[in-house]
């Protein structure tokens, strides 16, 4: 065994500087607004005063006849005018609640053991007979679309105008 003795050196030593003195600024004392002076002394108000009980009953019923008078004809012109946008609107809306409650719904049908699965291939099964059943033969495939057309019809009215 190797008996390694080096002898500890201390590190170098740096002087430390005397501190730097810094000027201080001492903040000069601001003068005081007099409240009497400047714009916000004296405000110009358009409305009445509130004063008493009665200017305040005034403006009260002012404002409901208001809105029981112009604001139903404002609100109709505006709806009349906007109608399309806000049906649109509207249904994006509605929509909203019934997607977050759908996906809800199928979060905890998915939490059921082997009920996504059995469901799956339920879907898989009808959808092979579909095929098979209306899509796979010419003949079929035929008779499919007239029925198809015969519902549009019914549904939808005959585009002929009989």
């Amino acid at each position: 065994m190797e008996n390694n003795t080096s002898e500890f050196t201390p590190p170098e030593v740096t002087k430390v500087k005397p501190p730097v003195e810094v000027a201080t600024v001492k903040p000069k004392p601001m003068n005081m607004i007099d409240p009497s002076e400047g714009p916000l002394t004296k405000v110009a108000s358009d409305q009445p005063s509130m004063n008493s009980e009665q200017d305040w009953q005034q403006t009260a019923q002012e404002k409901l006849r208001w809105l029981l008078n112009e604001f139903p004809q404002q609100f109709d012109q505006f709806s009349g005018e906007y109608k399309k946008p806000l049906t649109t609107a509207g249904l994006v809306l509605t929509t909203i609640p019934f997607v977050a409650l759908s996906l809800a719904l199928l979060e905890v049908i998915n939490a059921i053991p082997f009920f996504a699965p059995v469901l799956e291939l339920i879907g898989f099964g009808y959808s092979s007979w579909f095929i098979y059943r209306y899509l796979l033969f010419a003949d079929r495939r035929q008779d499919f679309s007239q029925q198809l057309n015969e519902y549009k019809e019914q549904i939808l009215g005959d585009k002929s105008g009989k």
